[in-house]
């Protein structure tokens, strides 16, 4: 039997595993902000600085003393700012990282473990290439699935968005909901 796992698919795909912020969120805003004063005071604190040199301008009393203070006041805000914006929301899809593959197997079909799991080949040959952690990729899997009451090899099929879960003599393995 095959279980729709479109679920577990779509966790992965709205979950955002860098500390990024979405784009037009609160912290985005944020951050694009602090970030934009703290380039320009910089660049603006550099033009001063080198046109006060090229002019012979005194840097410490004065209009570029002056000018100087407020762009770096102004660098301050916005790094201030960016700090600030790891503290806000950021209106990600998914806040906590969904299960791997092979969790989301041991859950479904409530196994303790499953191990060692390496691709078969189009001719039933190793390939090498373990199962995915984050998608699903048709195809099927060798593994060892560890239970309560025994350990035995299975094989892990995946076509589409649906998995399916057979011993070696092909038949399907009833997943927790059918026990």
């Amino acid at each position: 039997m095959m279980v729709d796992f479109s679920k577990w698919e779509e966790a992965w795909k709205s979950y955002s595993p860098s500390n990024n912020a979405t784009p037009g969120s609160p912290a985005y805003i944020c951050n694009e902000i602090g970030m934009t004063l703290a380039i320009v005071a910089a660049v603006l604190v550099l033009a001063v600085t080198v046109y006060a040199y090229a002019t012979g301008e005194d840097i410490e009393h004065g209009k570029t003393s002056h000018i100087i203070m407020c762009m770096f006041s102004l660098a301050i805000v916005g790094v201030i700012l960016m700090f600030m914006s790891e503290q806000l929301p950021s209106h990600s899809t998914s806040s906590t990282k969904p299960p791997t593959l092979s969790k989301q197997i041991e859950r479904t079909w409530d196994l303790d473990a499953l191990d060692g799991c390496k691709r078969i080949g189009g001719e039933g040959v190793f390939d090498g290439e373990d199962l995915p952690d984050s998608r699903l990729k048709d195809g099927n899997w060798d593994c060892v699935a560890h239970s309560d009451k025994h350990t035995q090899h299975v094989t892990v099929y995946i076509k589409g968005d649906k998995v399916g879960l057979y011993d070696i003599g092909g038949d399907a393995l009833k997943t927790k909901e059918e026990k």
